[in-house]
């Protein structure tokens, strides 16, 4: 359904530290809308990133995406499919304050000290609640490490009601291993995925 402007689509950037979140509406979803609204309305507005992370749909990965990323000098990293697990400024003496008032402002800079410290306690905790929280994962799950050549059933994320099997029917066999992340190639249609071992079950096979 579009909206009165046209528009169909959502681009959600959300900044990692800070949590900060922007939305732009999209009347389309192609390679270049995409990358001119991340240059528009994110890098133009509070810089370069570090790291772009994006799901693996057409409109990121693309030749005008990756001219963007060189030109950048960002990373651009790709979460595996169905597991999705900041500029300059004005010098201190040339402050607006300063500008307009030929003195300093300390509120200012006690601002800016503050922030720092806050910013690195923020730091600090988020890291230590992000181990935490691995900590409690890691204590109940199994972390399996497959073989290239390992035949293995992928998950099913199309189920519509819980008695359609959870992983697929046809086997796929390993290509790439770079735990915890797999290649696996469908045994008949020869597709290739990138999956994480999460979404993996090992097939057995009677020995000879």
């Amino acid at each position: 359904m579009l909206a009165p402007r046209g528009n169909r689509y959502v681009l959600c950037i959300t900044d990692h530290f800070s949590k900060w979140v922007t939305a732009v509406p999209l009347p389309n979803c192609t390679a270049q809308t995409t990358a001119e609204t991340i240059f528009t309305e994110y890098i133009c507005k509070f810089g370069v990133p570090t790291v772009i992370l994006s799901d693996n749909g057409t409109h990121f990965q693309n030749q005008l995406m990756s001219a963007l990323t060189y030109l950048l000098g960002h990373n651009h990293i790709y979460s595996t499919t169905y597991h999705p697990q900041t500029n300059g400024t004005l010098p201190p003496d040339q402050s607006p304050k300063t500008l307009a008032f030929n003195e300093p402002c300390d509120y200012y800079y006690q601002l800016q000290k503050n922030l720092k410290i806050y910013h690195k306690y923020a730091r600090e905790n988020m890291i230590h609640l992000q181990q935490l929280s691995k900590q409690r994962y890691d204590r109940n799950r199994a972390d399996p490490h497959y073989q290239v050549g390992d035949l293995v059933l992928t998950r099913y994320y199309g189920r519509k009601h819980k008695l359609i099997e959870k992983f697929s029917r046809t086997p796929s066999r390993i290509i790439e291993v770079k735990h915890p992340v797999y290649w696996v190639e469908d045994v008949e249609m020869k597709a290739v995925t990138r999956v994480h071992v999460n979404d993996l079950r090992l097939v057995l096979q009677k020995q000879k």
